[in-house]
């Protein structure tokens, strides 16, 4: 994938907070009440992780597989409870998730519970919400100081929220056995500062993104990124907010001056090693960074980010950090593999791809499909993006991909030469007539020739749909006809956050 530069401008609906949600479906689930567990189309993969996990423990069996994906929320607050239920529990992780700490309980009892308050404030959030559910007393003792305590802070109002009183010490919690949730059937999750954070460092590059909906008194620690990422000091500590270093390093890297960051021990276990990540990802932007075991060191130049290809490491804040970075770089900025987005944020991309240019005047969004099966195959796409980003008043937004693929309704002695499909979302201000005669032009300089129906070609360029136009002509037909059963047009569209319409509403992307 390559996300074209440019400041962007537009309106973002944050998703729901996935910090809030986790806590929200496990307090529902423990009051009796599984209406939340029902899967919804925002649904990012680590929220669909804790409702698999719920509906696994809701079956009368002893012996349950609890299949946690990556997310270690879900982990760390699911297993204590799985033993408080008498459940026998495997479970199932996948990525970097077996990599990273987890304690696992065969047997939950009533008695003190020590925990390191700067591993994880998971381990004392799974605590919090199983040993109410036992019949004696319990203690959650901290060996050291809590970190992100503001996620500590949520649980304990949404366990309050439910009933569930917890006495809190110096040292930790007193936590009474014999409780009981009860569901006040009022469920409103705030908007997500943590996703919000990455719109927000955009909009200090920039950018002008109106978000909503947001608490400006959430307790989320990411809340902070409203204030910090306008004016950062040169010295911010992230150890009470650790997500946020992804889109802080970017942010800081983009200004002129030198940016220490302290507080990153914990971000070396995360979904990669994020410290390693973001050195790497900076360096190919053109900042100079320097990093020990305790500081990330940054010396921005005030400069636009070169053009780079950037390693996702499989982490969705990497990924997000890299589109930030894009909005201010000198060329497009190449994603090896954006798909783990959906780990925290399933309509990323989408919500990015909605987004007009800071400097344009009314545009269309046009999403085009592109193909080629003569060779140099690849060339030829290449050669087609750039030649469409020439257009008068015409812009990239983003790049999909490109797969292989069979060709469809090719004539037989064709059939053995793959397609390389790829997808492009662009906005120009020219009239749809206009924009589709430029198109076919390209290909006729391309090579395209129309000898042959279906046969093999230098590029095919698409015009799949013009904004929301329905058009239905000899020259034209929008949205295209076929668009939405073709896999090698819908698969690389979706990549890039755009899902196919019809006459009769969206195509689904699965």
């Amino acid at each position: 994938m390559k996300i074209w530069p440019g400041l962007r401008c537009g309106k973002i609906v944050c998703p729901p907070s996935k910090s809030h949600v986790h806590r929200l479906l496990i307090a529902s689930f423990l009051s009796g009440d599984t209406s939340l567990l029902e899967i919804e189309k925002s649904d990012c993969d680590d929220i669909l992780a804790t409702k698999r996990c719920l509906k696994a423990l809701a079956q009368d069996d002893r012996e349950v597989v609890l299949d946690c994906g990556e997310s270690g929320s879900t982990l760390r607050f699911i297993a204590p409870i799985a033993a408080a239920l008498g459940k026998q529990a495997q479970f199932i992780k996948s990525g970097n998730l077996s990599q990273r700490p987890f304690l696992q309980y065969d047997k939950l009892e009533a008695r003190e519970y020590v925990v390191s308050g700067d591993v994880s404030s998971q381990f004392a959030t799974g605590l919090l919400f199983a040993l109410p559910l036992l019949k004696g007393d319990s203690r959650i003792v901290f060996s050291t100081p809590l970190q992100s305590r503001g996620y500590v802070q949520m649980t304990l109002d949404v366990l309050k929220c439910y009933g569930i009183m917890i006495e809190e010490q110096r040292d930790g919690f007193v936590v009474r056995g014999n409780q009981q949730y009860k569901s006040p059937k009022i469920f409103a999750p705030e908007g997500d500062w943590s996703a919000a954070a990455f719109w927000l460092a955009m909009n200090a590059l920039g950018s002008s993104i109106e978000l909503s909906p947001l608490n400006e008194l959430s307790l989320q620690p990411d809340a902070v990124a409203k204030e910090l990422f306008v004016s950062p000091p040169s010295m911010i500590d992230v150890s009470e907010c650790p997500d946020l270093f992804p889109a802080l390093a970017v942010r800081v890297a983009a200004r002129k001056g030198t940016t220490t960051i302290i507080g990153i021990e914990r971000l070396r276990v995360k979904e990669s090693d994020r410290v390693s990540a973001m050195e790497d990802m900076l360096k190919r932007f053109g900042a100079e960074i320097e990093v020990t075991s305790s500081k990330f060191v940054v010396h921005g130049r005030g400069e636009l980010f070169r053009s780079a290809k950037v390693d996702s490491y499989g982490d969705h804040r990497i990924v997000m950090a890299a589109v930030v970075g894009a909005t201010f770089a000198d060329g497009p900025i190449e994603i090896d593999d954006s798909s783990c987005v959906k780990k925290s944020y399933a309509k990323f991309f989408e919500d990015f791809s909605s987004l007009s240019f800071v400097d344009e005047n009314h545009t269309s969004l046009a999403a085009l499909s592109l193909g080629s099966n003569i060779e140099p195959r690849k060339a030829y796409l290449t050669k087609a993006v750039e030649e469409l980003s020439r257009i008068p008043s015409t812009r990239v937004v983003i790049e999909s991909s490109i797969i292989e693929t069979k060709g469809v309704d090719v004539p037989r002695e064709y059939e053995q030469d793959k397609f390389l499909n790829s997808a492009i979302l662009l906005r120009t201000s020219l009239g749809v007539l206009e924009f589709s005669k430029k198109m076919h032009d390209i290909e006729d300089r391309l090579g395209r020739v129309r000898v042959i129906k279906n046969g093999p070609r230098t590029v095919d360029i698409d015009l799949i749909e013009f904004d929301d136009l329905e058009i239905n002509t000899d020259e034209l037909v929008l949205p295209h006809p076929r668009a939405a059963i073709r896999d090698f047009v819908r698969v690389p569209l979706a990549e890039i956050g755009h899902h196919i319409k019809t006459r009769g509403g969206t195509c689904p992307t699965a």
